[in-house]
Protein backbone atom coordinates (compact mmCIF):
# COMPACT_ATOMS: atom_id res chain seq x y z
CA UNK A 1 0.00 0.00 0.00
CA UNK A 2 2.80 2.17 1.01
CA UNK A 3 4.62 1.38 -2.31
CA UNK A 4 1.33 2.49 -4.63
CA UNK A 5 0.93 5.89 -2.36
CA UNK A 6 4.27 6.79 -3.15
CA UNK A 7 4.48 5.93 -6.78
CA UNK A 8 1.60 8.49 -6.67
CA UNK A 9 3.71 10.79 -5.98
CA UNK A 10 6.47 10.15 -7.61
CA UNK A 11 4.66 10.25 -10.61
CA UNK A 12 3.39 13.86 -9.88
CA UNK A 13 6.50 15.02 -8.43
CA UNK A 14 9.41 13.25 -10.10
CA UNK A 15 11.92 13.40 -7.64
CA UNK A 16 15.48 12.07 -8.53
CA UNK A 17 15.45 10.99 -4.30
CA UNK A 18 12.89 9.16 -1.75
CA UNK A 19 13.95 9.39 1.42
CA UNK A 20 12.51 7.35 4.27
CA UNK A 21 12.83 8.60 7.36
CA UNK A 22 12.05 8.42 11.16
CA UNK A 23 10.20 4.78 12.09
CA UNK A 24 10.73 3.50 7.94
CA UNK A 25 14.01 4.59 7.89
CA UNK A 26 14.88 1.98 10.92
CA UNK A 27 13.19 -0.94 9.22
CA UNK A 28 15.96 -1.71 6.84
CA UNK A 29 16.38 -3.55 3.84
CA UNK A 30 13.59 -5.37 3.36
CA UNK A 31 11.24 -2.01 3.53
CA UNK A 32 13.58 -0.05 0.40
CA UNK A 33 13.29 -3.41 -1.28
CA UNK A 34 9.58 -3.49 -0.88
CA UNK A 35 8.91 0.18 -1.80
CA UNK A 36 11.33 0.15 -4.38
CA UNK A 37 9.38 -2.90 -6.21
CA UNK A 38 5.91 -1.44 -5.41
CA UNK A 39 7.41 2.06 -7.50
CA UNK A 40 9.07 -0.37 -10.48
CA UNK A 41 5.23 -1.85 -10.86
CA UNK A 42 3.10 1.16 -9.69
CA UNK A 43 4.96 4.53 -11.33
CA UNK A 44 6.03 5.48 -14.52
CA UNK A 45 8.87 3.58 -16.01
CA UNK A 46 11.04 5.92 -16.80
CA UNK A 47 10.22 7.95 -13.29
CA UNK A 48 10.63 4.61 -11.46
CA UNK A 49 14.10 4.30 -13.37
CA UNK A 50 15.61 7.31 -12.32
CA UNK A 51 14.64 7.10 -8.78
CA UNK A 52 17.14 6.22 -5.59
CA UNK A 53 15.40 4.92 -2.69
CA UNK A 54 17.21 6.08 0.48
CA UNK A 55 17.09 5.96 4.27
CA UNK A 56 17.49 8.63 6.30
CA UNK A 57 21.09 9.29 8.05
CA UNK A 58 19.51 10.51 11.08
CA UNK A 59 17.08 7.36 12.05
CA UNK A 60 14.74 8.19 14.37
CA UNK A 61 16.21 11.30 15.30
CA UNK A 62 15.25 12.94 12.05
CA UNK A 63 11.76 14.90 13.14
CA UNK A 64 13.64 16.39 16.00
CA UNK A 65 16.61 17.47 14.63
CA UNK A 66 14.71 18.94 11.92
CA UNK A 67 12.37 20.86 14.09
CA UNK A 68 15.37 21.91 16.26
CA UNK A 69 17.15 23.12 12.79
CA UNK A 70 13.89 24.94 11.93
CA UNK A 71 13.05 26.87 15.38
CA UNK A 72 17.28 27.89 15.84
CA UNK A 73 17.25 29.68 12.06
CA UNK A 74 13.26 31.19 13.18
CA UNK A 75 15.14 32.14 16.39
CA UNK A 76 17.94 34.25 14.38
CA UNK A 77 15.63 35.93 12.32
Amino acid sequence: MLGSVLADLVNLLNPSALILGGELGTAGAPLVQGVEASLRRYAQPATAAALQVLTAALGMRAELTGALQMAASMAAR
